[in-house]
């Protein structure tokens, strides 16, 4: 989870202040989305009330990966994605 994390914020999706915790960045929040992070760990469900929540899968594909996605998720070559 730590490297996720950390990922984001290198990608400049989060950001992390000592002492407070880690945000989202505005500019990366789109109009119209839901936040999920909240302080109260209630869960997305709850946060959007009784609007329908669905999902579509756009592509689903395994792939093994490159050397740079191994370097990057700490995985061997062998392990698919």
């Amino acid at each position: 989870m730590k490297r996720a994390l950390d990922l984001l914020v290198d990608e400049g999706l989060l950001c992390r202040k000592r002492g407070h915790g880690t945000f989202i960045i505005k500019s990366a929040i789109q109009a119209n989305h839901v936040n999920v992070v909240d302080t109260q760990n209630i869960g997305l469900s709850k946060l959007i009330g009784s609007q329908e929540l669905t999902s579509d899968i756009i592509q689903f594909q395994i792939d093994f990966p490159s050397e740079a996605v191994q370097r990057q998720l700490a995985i061997n070559p062998n392990s698919p994605v």
